[in-house]
């Protein structure tokens, strides 16, 4: 007896070390990224919502007088960081509160739902907390919509959560402000919060409280700030028309979507961590009613963290024998192996019918996520983030069954030592040291070239008495006071025909109209392979360029610096503002 208690000593204080060590650890890498956010790290995409910021600035309606595929939401973000601060920085704030404060909500959740304070619980809420944010970290982006929109998604179901301990008006009030706010920085948290809301809310009337009231609040909140920002009618007739049209009905059936994400969403989750997968699948597979109190079934996951554990150590010492892809198929079959003997022994146990009653929310909340991640093209790896919300559901249903059992359980422990292992042996997605220093540099040099070439446009654009510019290769300027004469700054100009056809007629009316033209490389048209349109479109804005630009400055901007990284086109003609003979290429 005395050696079984011994043992069992043993093993929890072994967790405790591990967990402590990975938690220290995994710390240092939170801290390291939120330092970069600090110093202004931000991705190439955050370049267009400052843009957009200034133009709202400049009093151009949203959707109409400019035009990007985003809500509204990250555009307001970065015209309000560039009124406090004339940059980045309230945006790089948030993205530090956020990184620090979702380990924050897990914790929270595993204190508040123990019956006394389980350490062992709360270590594995923290453990599993950091984890998650380094993974929100690392495909989040920066400065980007599904990061901001994921916590907030987060801060809903929290709210959610906190309904079931105690039944307030300020909880809906919770839920349905930051519902509204994850939907108005990416619609697709729509679909992942009703997801998130089929598994946390058992009722109707749960369910419309704290789903229903929250989505009227999102929809009455979306319509004001678009009439606010004067695109009401170019959201609905441009905005959703284009996304709706070209942009989500191009890749095919949307209910297909959900069925062809799951090997992107697995690549992408082992991409972080190979053991990443493992805490995907034991917080579903904790989390479902029918594994409730069967520690018994949790043994195979147990067999898991140590299978992959290696297969891990296999591929570290022999890497050119145990390529990526093998490592994929059999990490992916083992799961999949250890799942389908769960549910065979769950349904032989209690019987079909009852597993599927049981079950059903759990398998469409997974398709509908998944459907939510399709929807976008290309599968970026920020729109992986659109699953953080159901990943949180997941864990605090799996609280809600761990309530009711020992504190201190071997299933948790074991999950706790999987876990951490986990995140001490992910190394390959951390920063290390010196290339971090060199990160810090390299931004804030980045950073001041961009206020200075800023300033230096702005300057041309006075002196010759022009309000906007406009920008062929390369981006625009996020910090320059004028805004871009571009119609829409996301794609390539020869690549405009693939879109909305107003875009085609007013992108290049604006460009016969413009007077001064930035390039950071001179122009050189890239069509797509074999696109008739593209390369007529390409070679006439080509010809279109040589005939009525030059880079010798106007005399009044002669004694002028131009801005360091672009080369400045000035229109030889100012009273000419004909437009690219590209008609007959509209009709190709």
């Amino acid at each position: 007896m005395r050696t079984h208690k011994a043992i069992k000593l043993g093993v929890l204080v072994l967790t405790e070390v591990i967990c402590a060590a990975a938690a220290l650890y995994a710390s240092r890498q939170i801290i390291i990224k939120c330092v970069l956010y600090w110093y202004g790290l931000r991705g190439p995409d955050a370049t267009l919502y400052f843009t957009m910021g200034t133009a709202l600035h400049n009093g151009i309606a949203l959707y109409g007088g400019i035009f990007d595929p985003k809500p509204p939401a990250i555009f307001l973000l970065s015209a309000l960081s560039l009124g406090l601060f004339s940059n980045a920085m309230l945006a790089e704030i948030l993205n530090i509160v956020i990184l620090l404060c979702i380990p924050v909500l897990f914790v929270l959740a595993g204190y508040f739902s123990a019956k006394k304070t389980d350490w062992v619980i709360i270590q594995f809420s923290t453990i599993v907390g950091i984890t998650l944010a380094l993974y929100h970290a690392t495909i989040g982006g920066d400065i980007q919509t599904e990061f901001y929109g994921a916590f907030f998604g987060l801060l809903y179901l929290a709210a959610v959560n906190r309904d079931q301990m105690r039944s307030h008006t300020v909880t809906v009030t919770l839920a349905s402000g930051c519902f509204a706010v994850a939907v108005l920085f990416k619609e697709p948290f729509l679909l992942t919060l009703f997801a998130a809301s089929l598994l946390m809310l058992k009722t109707r009337r749960e369910w419309l409280r704290l789903f229903g009231i929250p989505l009227l609040t999102a929809c009455v909140l979306y319509c004001v700030v678009l009439l606010h920002l004067g695109g009401f009618q170019n959201y609905f007739t441009l905005y959703l028309r284009g996304m709706l049209g070209n942009y989500i009905l191009a890749g095919g059936p949307v209910w297909a979507r959900g069925l062809v994400a799951w090997e992107r969403m697995y690549i992408n989750v082992l991409d972080f961590s190979a053991w990443f997968p493992l805490l995907i699948l034991a917080l579903f597979l904790l989390s479902l009613p029918a594994f409730s109190g069967k520690r018994g079934k949790f043994v195979g996951m147990s067999f898991a963290a140590v299978c992959i554990f290696m297969i891990m150590t296999v591929r570290s010492l022999f890497p050119e024998h145990f390529p990526w892809w093998q490592l994929w198929i059999g990490t992916a079959g083992m799961l999949f192996a250890i799942s389908l003997g769960a549910f065979v022994s769950s349904i032989w146990q209690g019987g079909l019918v009852p597993f599927l009653r049981r079950t059903w929310r759990h398998g469409l909340a997974l398709y509908i996520t998944l459907t939510a991640i399709g929807l976008g093209s290309g599968f970026h790896g920020q729109y992986f983030a659109l699953a953080l919300p159901v990943y949180f559901a997941f864990f605090l249903l799996f609280l809600r069954r761990q309530a009711s059992l020992h504190p201190f359980s071997h299933t948790t422990v074991l999950g706790c030592t999987a876990l951490s292992a986990a995140i001490l042996l992910s190394s390959q997605s951390f920063t290390r040291l010196v290339p971090f220093m060199t990160m810090t540099e390299e931004i804030e040099q980045h950073d001041e070239q961009d206020h200075a070439d800023a300033a230096a446009l702005d300057a041309v654009l006075d002196a010759c008495t022009i309000d906007r510019y406009y920008y062929l290769e390369g981006s625009p300027l996020p910090y320059a006071k004028h805004s871009p004469l571009n119609f829409y700054l996301y794609t390539r100009i020869e690549h405009i025909g693939r879109f909305h056809p107003l875009f085609f007629d007013e992108t290049f009316r604006r460009l016969g109209q413009s007077q001064i033209i930035i390039e950071a490389q001179p122009y050189v048209p890239s069509p797509r392979k074999g696109n008739v349109k593209e390369e007529c479109i390409g070679k006439n804005v080509q010809t279109f360029l040589q005939e009525k630009f030059t880079k010798t400055p106007r005399a009044c901007a002669t004694n002028l610096p131009m801005p360091g990284g672009y080369q400045v086109l000035f229109r030889k003609n100012p009273q000419d503002i004909s437009q690219p003979d590209i008609l007959r290429c509209k009709t190709l």
